[in-house]
């Protein structure tokens, strides 16, 4: 069975590192690569709520008996297989794990289109994954 305390305060950490995001929603493309400093702020904060999704995933996984995963990017394709997840926000999660590991592994090498495209659009994703674990796990 899930243990809704872990995987609330998980969420309740990816509210937060959202609501930091939503400070920088208001600003321009041009303005984001000017200023390193919102970068990152908007990055770390990115990492944060990747990082708790995972940990949420595989808390479930774990405690659902599921099938382990081998690496990051099988628990989004798990919690889809059994439907925790849709396919749709599976897929998402999995390229937002790839991002993860862009900015853990190549930091150098993270795209700032790509992050203000994130910023400014891939927040309703992050959402809608929060959703369907909420409604999972019954929060």
């Amino acid at each position: 069975m899930v243990k809704k305390e872990l995987v609330s305060e998980k969420i309740d950490r990816i509210w937060f590192s959202l609501n930091r995001l939503k400070r920088f929603q208001n600003i321009n493309l041009e303005e984001f690569k000017k200023d390193q400093d919102v970068q990152d702020i908007v990055i770390y904060n990115l990492f944060l709520i990747i990082q708790n999704l995972i940990d949420i995933g595989n808390h479930i996984i774990a405690d659902e008996g599921f099938e382990t995963p081998g690496y990051y990017g099988e628990i989004p394709e798990i919690l889809s297989k059994e439907k925790v997840v849709s396919e749709n926000l599976a897929s998402v999660f999995k390229k937002m794990i790839s991002f993860r590991n862009i900015i853990v592994h190549e930091y150098s090498k993270v795209d700032l289109a790509k992050v203000y495209d994130i910023l400014i659009y891939g927040i309703d994703d992050i959402n809608k994954i929060l959703d369907e674990i909420i409604k999972y796990a019954k929060l």
